[in-house]
């Protein structure tokens, strides 16, 4: 019974289908549209168009302490779609002055790259609620400024540990440029390192008192030689260049700071106490862009790629290289942990 009455109705469908599309216009394909034209895929901190200005202390061409911290800030300009700017070879007299100056233009985050900038963040934040301030190198915070106190004691220790072992006379030597407390506390890295491995090594120190002064680093450099040492390292910016070109010239070793030294004296150069920079510049503004920056002191070392002990010289035995890396292991899995000293311990 169901089947007879099915097969009408089917046939009666189907008639009426015919009919209607015999009446009605051909459906007509929709009219052809000009394709969108190609645009850049926005940047993922856009929509937030956070402003950051850097400062530093001294020009960003020449010097990895300064050239590394800007090219952190290239980085979050590309990849996190942040607004920058620089302002580069300032004088402590114009550090409040430039600071106020982006405060006040709307920059959310203005960056001070040394420890320098450190009391003028915390004395003009209180006139800038909308402008986060951070300090490299620092030591001060606030509600709105945070410093980074990068645990550069680490690499100094490895770096030390690595001048004793290589030291054939027992004497080794390190300059800084001034006896600012974040320089004693990576020479007393240095100085750590190098007894551990050798009790009874001899270490002279001294200061350049100048950030760019090679020639002047030269000279005390020569004077270390001639007291026996035959490694030389140092912190002293600019002025290390000195310290190269006189281990280069009496065919001793040399340690660089920030950065390697390895392509511009390959024979000489040993390793550097590496401070990444631009690691650290690039991840305040990411804290910064995911709220998570905090008014506080954030120690930063080895773990946070923040310091590092750079390339060894390819001379030195495997043996050693291996005893270097088992310390640098032991630093991160927090077996080796190296004291902070701010005062000469030498």
């Amino acid at each position: 019974m169901f089947k007879s009455r099915f097969v009408p109705i089917v046939a009666l469908l189907v008639a009426l289908s015919f009919l209607v599309s015999c009446a009605a216009p051909a459906a007509q394909p929709p009219a052809p549209t000009s394709a969108p034209a190609p645009t850049t895929a926005p940047a993922p901190a856009a929509a937030d168009k956070s402003k950051v200005a850097l400062l530093t202390y001294g020009l960003v061409t020449g010097d990895p302490w300064n050239a590394l911290g800007y090219d952190g800030l290239k980085k979050a300009e590309k990849e996190l779609g942040v607004q920058t700017a620089l302002t580069d070879n300032l004088q402590p007299a114009g550090f409040e002055a430039a600071m106020r100056d982006y405060a006040s233009q709307g920059y959310n985050l203005v960056i001070g790259h040394s420890f320098g900038f450190g009391d003028t963040a915390k004395a003009i934040t209180k006139d800038f609620p909308n402008t986060f301030f951070t300090v490299n190198t620092g030591a001060v915070s606030d509600e709105r400024v945070a410093s980074f106190n990068l645990q550069d004691q680490q690499n100094g220790y490895l770096t030390g540990a690595l001048a004793a072992m290589m030291s054939k006379t027992g004497t080794i030597g390190i300059l800084g440029g001034f006896d600012y407390p974040s320089v004693i506390k990576e020479i007393n890295g240095y100085v750590d390192g190098a007894k551990a491995v050798n009790p009874n090594i001899k270490i002279l120190v001294g200061y350049v008192g100048s950030w760019d002064d090679p020639a002047k680093a030269q000279e005390l450099a020569k004077s270390m030689i001639e007291q026996g040492a035959d490694v030389l390292s140092h912190k002293a910016g600019g002025s290390g260049v000195g310290v190269v070109k006189a281990a280069e010239s009496a065919g001793v070793w040399a340690i660089n700071d920030v950065a390697t030294c390895m392509e511009a004296s390959p024979k000489a150069c040993l390793t550097s106490t590496d401070l990444k920079f631009d690691n650290v510049v690039y991840n305040t503004v990411k804290l910064y862009q995911d709220k998570k920056l905090e008014g506080k002191l954030y120690n930063w070392g080895i773990a946070d790629q923040a310091v590092d002990i750079g390339p060894i010289n390819p001379a030195v035995p495997q043996a050693t290289v291996d005893k270097i890396k088992k310390l640098r292991q032991d630093i991160l899995d927090g077996k080796l942990v190296i004291e902070e000293k701010w005062q000469p311990g030498w």
